[in-house]
């Protein structure tokens, strides 16, 4: 498509989006040029996705997704620089504005270095910097990915939730949650001016007997006692009445 191949339009506005307008990727590519040496070994690797701007000598990515996930990964090896990273798409679009606006002045190279304001992107400031074992650690927060987004930290969630379900921790959280829904339709259900409690525990077990064609009990509380009888039968000991 000659449109998503222009080399003058930025690349986060050509990124790939499905039928509901979410992004396909995770991840994307953005060359920090202040630190590029214009070697062009990216840009004759993956060549759908990396250009070199002429006015400055500079590689540039131009298009995201453009070359395989693999092809892309062998030209961020090559950089003898290490100036290509893999950031979010929040910071790919503060990247790209502020470079194509007045946050990077390039100069070619050979007159003088180039000059760079502060940066609004939560990637770094100045030379773009990643984590040594980036993305391995697993970070929330991690700028290859966007927040949560990491693989590596949805895996490692994954894995603490299979152990909890493992150990009986998930399954004594969720007995807690039980109780505390009990207690709530035990105290909380009543209307403000004092009228009758409307006790869900009690409407439920209604639905369940005229559904089985049962005669509905209709003594009032019976269903709060037997919220009660559910929640504290093990805790308390009511001795029956003498005869």
């Amino acid at each position: 498509d000659a449109a998503e191949h222009d080399q003058s339009v930025s690349s986060h506005l050509k990124v790939h989006r499905d039928e509901d307008g979410d992004l396909v990727q995770l991840r994307f590519v953005y060359v920090d040029e202040v630190d590029c040496i214009g070697c062009t070994y990216c840009a004759g690797v993956a060549r759908n996705t990396f250009f070199m701007e002429e006015e400055a000598g500079r590689a540039r990515a131009f298009l995201q997704g453009g070359d395989d996930p693999e092809v892309i990964a062998e030209a961020i090896e090559c950089c003898p620089v290490n100036c290509i990273n893999y950031v979010d798409y929040e910071n790919l679009e503060i990247l790209e504005k502020e470079r194509d606006g007045d946050g990077v002045v390039l100069r070619p190279k050979g007159c003088g270095g180039p000059q760079q304001v502060e940066t609004k992107s939560t990637h770094g400031c100045g030379s773009l910097t990643t984590c040594i074992n980036c993305p391995s650690r697993g970070c929330l927060e991690c700028p290859m990915y966007g927040v949560g987004q990491n693989p590596n930290y949805i895996a490692r969630l994954e894995e603490r939730e299979r152990k909890r379900e493992a150990s009986g921790a998930a399954a004594a959280e969720r007995e807690e949650e039980e109780r505390a829904t009990l207690v709530d339709a035990l105290f909380d259900s009543g209307d403000a001016d004092g009228g009758d409690v409307v006790d869900p525990l009690a409407e439920a077990e209604a639905r369940n007997q005229q559904a089985a064609g049962e005669p509905v009990a209709a003594e009032k509380g019976a269903g709060n006692a037997a919220a009660f009888d559910t929640l504290f039968a093990d805790d308390y000991f009511i001795p029956p009445e003498p005869p």
